[in-house]
């Protein structure tokens, strides 16, 4: 794991250590939806076995134009109904961060600035792992608080 635990993490303990080949007994979560994504691997029958920020990719950091190494938070091999094996890496955001930032009367310019650094900041980062992906023969997936919870907004 690439980040020390701070205040804002939480430990994920795995039920199905079958599942999770590095042997860990736990995953540190960043977020609520995070830790819901453990919970949804662990239980999932069609998930063979989960790993949390188990790879690097090296990708070009776009304001500061140099190299650097972004970690997916989870890599897992699924089934499919018909029987067909894939490797997923998946990236669990806030929905509004997958899209570009919007202007508004609420917002102030700071905050304008930080969602915009913050989206090419992400478009970097998941480009690489889309051709990471691609080149492995794997497949890149960002879920948000819409698949996770089932909500529209």
């Amino acid at each position: 794991m690439h980040k020390k635990e701070d205040k804002n993490t939480q430990r994920y303990y795995i039920k199905n250590k079958n599942k999770v080949k590095s042997g860990r007994e736990f995953c540190v979560t960043r977020s609520k939806w995070e830790y819901q994504f453990c919970q949804w691997c662990d239980n999932n029958d069609n998930v063979l076995y989960w790993e949390s920020e188990p790879i690097a990719i090296q990708y070009q950091h776009p304001i500061e134009m140099r190299d650097a190494r972004y970690y997916p938070d989870f890599l897992l091999k699924c089934v499919n109904k018909s029987g067909k094996e894939q490797i997923w890496l998946v990236e669990v955001k806030p929905y509004k961060e997958t899209t570009p930032p919007r202007k508004s009367k609420n917002k102030s310019n700071k905050t304008i600035l930080h969602e915009g650094k913050t989206w090419e900041i992400n478009k970097s980062k998941w480009k690489a792992a889309q051709r990471y992906c691609k080149h492995k023969g794997w497949k890149f997936k960002l879920i948000t608080e819409k698949e996770l919870f089932g909500k529209n907004k």
